[in-house]
């Protein structure tokens, strides 16, 4: 009984042992950040101790980095791809490609849609479109004043009285 007591014994350590073993290097593995590592490693470990808790709460504290770090790495995509919109928006501006920069701002919204700096933006595309217009139309019609004026003034030196007078 001494004999077979010894035996229950050492093979307890053993398994204790290596129970410990799978836990620490399912720890190492978890500060890696080598996920699915640590599974295996704490899974192993819940096979010769079923039950553990400290063993379970390790496994799910390990499927919630994983969660926890792939909805990082979304969100730093969806970051990454709203900065390049906005980014693209400006450069358009700069270029006073409306349309485009409005579509690049527009997909800047889809990402972040309360967004006010990029509403702003597309706001301020819009104040811009109607500047540009006034100041094309201003310029159209003050080329156009001017060749009147000289036109008339031509015919007045040339002695055109009814030409000077209609073209003023």
């Amino acid at each position: 009984q001494k004999k077979n007591a010894a035996k229950i014994e050492e093979a307890n350590r053993q398994s204790d042992s290596l129970f410990n073993m799978y836990l620490s290097a399912g720890d190492e593995y978890l500060t890696e950040k080598s996920y699915e590592a640590a599974l295996i490693s704490y899974n192993e470990a819940l096979k010769i101790k079923p039950d553990n808790s400290e063993a379970i709460l390790r496994l799910s504290g390990v499927r919630q980095k994983i969660i926890k770090d792939s909805i990082d790495v979304v969100n730093k995509r969806k970051d990454d791809a709203y900065t390049n919109f906005v980014n693209n928006g400006n450069q358009f501006m700069r270029l006073k490609s409306y349309t485009d920069a409005r579509f690049a701002y527009n997909e800047a919204l889809k990402i972040k849609p309360n967004d006010a700096l990029v509403k702003s933006k597309i706001d301020a595309i819009d104040q811009q479109i109607v500047n540009d217009s006034l100041q094309a139309t201003t310029v159209k019609n003050e080329t156009l004043y001017n060749s009147y004026i000289k036109a008339g003034n031509d015919a007045l030196n040339n002695s055109l009285y009814d030409e000077a007078k209609s073209d003023f």
